[in-house]
Order: structure tokens, then C-alpha cells, then sequence
């Protein structure tokens, strides 16, 4: 065959309409070529790419294709560079796309057959109960799970990425953060921005709520851990709480009366949960002494007034559990999850039947890039659901790569994860994917 002559971002090989699979020899007279491709969707959505060598391999100096994106102007989109693996990015009708193809070992490989194929996600109807998930990328959608299976359903586009979140209940009204610019910013149950609160933050921000109307949002800086309220106009409340210099505030909750608020301190390697009176104004001391080696990533309080904390160790050996509280500060059950935890990122929500279960979303230390979600009964900690699904880190899948993968479409590895409290169905006039193992 002669050689390749789509090798530059001039001489890009247009694809035409979606979904795609070709397989070519990118390999001519001893040289595995570097291609370029194009492609410009007639609809925005989320856009899958896979390229792989034929036959698939994954040793050194075999054809392990390397693909990079770049917009129209051709900047690298996204930062989206992946090998021997899916990607998925998030694309606008009628807008120009490259792919860049190449070999990563250069012309080492005396065998250089590529197949690509690129499709695009259909959305499907989304339920009260399914979870959600930011993504911690700027410019990646957020992910809308089902409960049963970890399946995307459909992807939210644009959307904040940041590390918290909560939905109100009776509302479904959200507030997230925004860790692109900073702030926080308040979104209705369909996803539709209403406002940013007038709020300045200079630390961590840490986001609980009333389960009602209110949203709690703490500034967690080094100088001081300051808390107000938000409503779901995005009002700010009168009222500023600080809660002292130098506590390591990242979990917070008030109770269902909303006099007094238990936040956790963390210092070294443990956290110390404690409570302030949101009336008075000061502080009423240890609500749950530490527990050696372990921090705190989550306090939920529930619809019964009791509350969920979870502990994590991440020295050896590293361990996971939550501990329900009553508000006297009795343990009134344990949780435990054991030590297949790959980082400090395990995170809980309430789940749609509250005060009846919890969610707990585990990052596996066995299974990289493979979440675990469980849904506990609070009573006995029995379990109502238990699933993997394959996270999408920065748009690349996360996953050990495997022919065919274990899914082509996932959820970022890292971020809060809420529950909706209402449905909504989006058309989407494209074909379903299949799936993997995990849908």
C-alpha cells in the first residue's frame, strides 16, 4: 500500500458523520507514521474515541496507539492524550476536531495496524435516586449514574468540576463547587445554573446543608474556618460563624434544628469532631474524641437527626469505616468497609430513602480506576446494592487497558457524589453504545 498522506493537521483525513471505525496500516517503507484526523459533529454530546493496535497489545515496543485532541485552532483540547485506551470529551455541534495518531515507540514496532472507532453517547432518562457525579477536570461534564449498575445515563455539559456538592431534597436544587474560579454556585434540579452567592473565598471550601432550603458553606482557611448560609436564590444569610484559626475543617453538618453545628479538626493524622452553637455563637467542645490515625472525609446529618461520619487511615494497615452517631455522641452502629482503599478521596451521600440507607463510593486499591458503590442499610448495615463501574480520569479511562474495555464511557475518579431527588428525560438522537461488563 503507498504511504499514508494524512500526516498533517493540513492534510487531516475527514471521517464524516459519527459513529466511526476504520483500520489502517499506518506502517509504509520501515516508518510507522504519525495520522491526523478530523471530525466535526452534527450534535454536541459526549464523544468516545478508542484506538488500538490490531492485534491489541500492551508490551513494550508493540503498536500502542497514542492519541492527543485539538480543537480547530489546533491547541490541545482538554489536555486529552491517551494510549492504548478510550478517551471521552465532551463536544459542540458543528465545531471542528483533530486527532493526532501516532506510535509511542516510534518505529520499533515492525507491526503498526490501527483501528479506531469513535461513537456518540446516547443519553438516556434519569431518575429521583440516580447518583451524580462532578467531574474534577475543568471543561469535563458531569456524570449522571444509574443505581444499579454504575452505567452513565447521561453526561451535564457545562458544569462545574470541584471537590463538593449537595442536593436539597425537596427541591432537588443543588450548590457545588467551583474549583476553576473558586466560589460556589447554586443549580436547579434539571441542571439549570441560578446563581453564584456573593462570597470570597481564600481556603478549602466545604459544603453541607439543612436538608430543607439552606446550604452551609465553609471558607476552611488557615487564618480562620469561617460558615454562612446560602439559600436557593443564592442568597447570602446575615450571619458569619468562625470557628477558629487553624482548624482543618473539611467536613461540617448542622443538626435537623439548625442550633448547632458539628464540624471535624483535623491536626496530623487525626480529626477531632466538634460542635458550635449557631445561636450563641461559641464553642461547645468535642462532640467525638479522635481516633488515632484516622481522618474525617464526610459527616452527613440524617433525616432521623442521628448522624454518619466517616473515618479513613490511609497508614498501614489503611481502613475504612462510618460510625452513626446520636446527637448525644453515642455510636449507635459501625460501618466497615475494610482496607481496599486506593486514596483519601472515599466519599458518602444520604441516599433517596433517608433515614433508611447511605451510599459509601469507594476508589479501589485492588481494581485502579474502578470505583465501588454500596448503598448500607443504616439499621443493620446490611447491603441493598453493590457494584463496580470504570472511573474516566481527565477523560482517559482509568483501568488497567483490556480488549474490549471494560466500559467506554465513565465517571471522573474523584469528587463529590449526590443523589437526585427528581427525574428528567433528554432526547438524543444517536444510536446506543455497547457496553462493557460493568452496564
Amino acid at each position: 500500500m503507498p504511504a499514508p498522506t494524512n500526516i498533517s493537521f493540513a492534510t487531516a483525513q475527514d471521517l464524516g458523520t459519527l459513529p466511526v471505525s476504520l483500520t489502517v496500516d499506518t506502517r509504509f517503507a520501515g516508518v510507522n507514521y504519525t495520522l491526523y484526523y478530523s471530525i466535526t459533529p452534527t450534535v454536541a454530546g459526549e464523544l468516545g474515541v478508542y484506538a488500538k493496535g490490531v492485534p491489541f497489545a500492551t508490551a513494550t515496543d508493540t503498536y500502542q496507539p497514542r492519541v492527543r485532541v485539538f480543537d480547530d485552532q489546533e491547541a490541545l483540547y482538554l489536555s486529552l492524550d491517551a494510549t492504548n485506551i478510550p478517551l471521552q470529551m465532551p463536544v459542540s455541534a458543528a465545531t471542528l476536531y483533530y486527532l493526532q495518531i501516532r506510535s509511542p515507540y516510534g518505529n520499533v514496532p515492525t507491526t503498526a495496524v490501527l483501528n479506531l472507532e469513535m461513537e456518540l453517547f446516547e443519553e438516556l432518562s434519569v431518575a429521583a435516586g440516580y447518583i451524580a457525579i462532578t467531574d474534577d477536570t475543568a471543561g469535563l461534564p458531569l456524570a449522571l449514574l444509574s443505581p444499579s449498575d454504575g452505567s452513565p445515563r447521561k453526561f451535564v455539559q457545562p458544569f462545574p468540576n470541584g471537590e463538593q456538592g449537595i442536593i436539597l431534597p425537596p427541591t432537588g436544587n443543588m450548590c457545588v463547587e467551583d474549583a476553576d474560579v473558586g466560589n460556589v454556585k447554586i443549580y436547579s434540579s434539571t441542571f439549570a445554573f441560578i446563581a453564584t452567592p456573593a462570597i470570597t473565598f481564600t481556603g478549602n471550601i466545604v459544603i453541607s446543608s439543612n436538608g430543607v432550603d439552606t446550604w452551609y458553606v465553609a471558607d476552611s482557611a488557615a487564618g480562620a474556618s469561617t460558615i454562612r448560609t446560602v439559600d436557593e436564590a443564592g442568597a447570602v444569610g446575615a450571619t458569619t460563624w468562625n470557628v477558629g484559626a487553624g482548624v482543618g475543617l473539611t467536613a461540617m453538618a448542622p443538626n435537623l434544628a439548625e442550633t448547632i453545628l458539628y464540624y471535624n479538626d483535623a491536626t496530623g493524622s487525626s480529626s477531632i469532631v466538634k460542635k458550635w452553637d449557631l445561636v450563641g455563637d461559641a464553642s461547645l467542645g468535642t462532640f467525638a474524641a479522635s481516633i488515632a490515625n484516622y481522618l474525617v472525609h464526610d459527616i452527613l446529618n440524617v433525616a432521623d437527626g442521628t448522624f454518619l461520619i466517616s473515618y479513613q487511615k490511609n497508614s498501614a494497615t489503611k481502613d475504612l469505616k462510618v460510625l452513626r452517631y446520636n446527637a448525644a455522641g453515642t455510636v449507635l452502629n459501625t460501618y466497615n468497609f475494610g482496607s481496599d482503599i486506593a486514596s483519601f478521596d472515599q466519599r458518602m451521600c444520604l441516599a433517596l430513602d433517608d433515614p433508611n440507607s447511605f451510599w459509601m463510593w469507594i476508589h479501589q486499591l485492588a481494581e485502579t480506576g474502578v470505583s465501588r458503590f454500596i448503598n448500607i442499610k443504616l439499621s443493620d448495615g446490611s447491603t441493598l446494592a453493590d457494584f463496580e463501574a470504570v472511573t474516566y480520569e481527565s477523560g482517559m479511562y482509568g483501568a488497567a487497558p483490556v480488549d474490549p474495555p471494560l466500559a467506554r464511557f465513565g465517571h471522573s475518579n474523584s469528587c463529590p457524589i449526590m443523589v437526585l431527588r427528581k427525574g428528567f428525560y433528554t432526547t438524543y438522537p444517536i444510536r446506543r453504545l455497547r457496553r462493557g461488563p460493568f452496564a
